[in-house]
């Protein structure tokens, strides 16, 4: 990789991840933060989305853009368990596919940056 492919990727996966994600996150998904202080210590779900996002950059931009299915699958494989308890199952099930889905979507802008940056 060249210089300025590297500095494309790293500018990508710095807006893919953080700003696009956060923006995406923040404008569409307010009540997302409140369910999941219920449950859940919010600082890791934030790192870990930032990690998500960074990784289906990567995919996209290696062209291994299976990885992004294969993982979303393995993470609703690993909880189906906690899904099954009746409607509060259902609404966590919910709000997992909506997250995901808007990863997706920041990750995407992060890899339109990457591909219309000039060289």
């Amino acid at each position: 990789m060249e210089a300025t492919e590297i500095t494309k990727l790293f500018v990508g996966i710095v807006f893919g991840s953080f700003v696009f994600g956060e923006i995406v996150l923040y404008l569409v998904d307010k009540e997302r933060r409140k369910i999941h202080t219920e449950e859940k210590p919010l600082d890791i779900q934030i790192y870990l989305g930032w990690l998500e996002r960074a990784l289906y950059i990567l995919a996209w931009h290696l062209n291994e853009s299976a990885f992004i299915p294969a993982w979303l699958a393995l993470k609703t494989a690993g909880n189906w368990k906690s899904w099954e308890d009746g409607q509060k199952g259902r609404q966590r099930f919910l709000v997992f596919l909506y997250g995901s889905g808007l990863s997706v979507l920041a990750a995407g802008g992060g890899i339109w940056l990457i591909w219309f940056l000039p060289s």
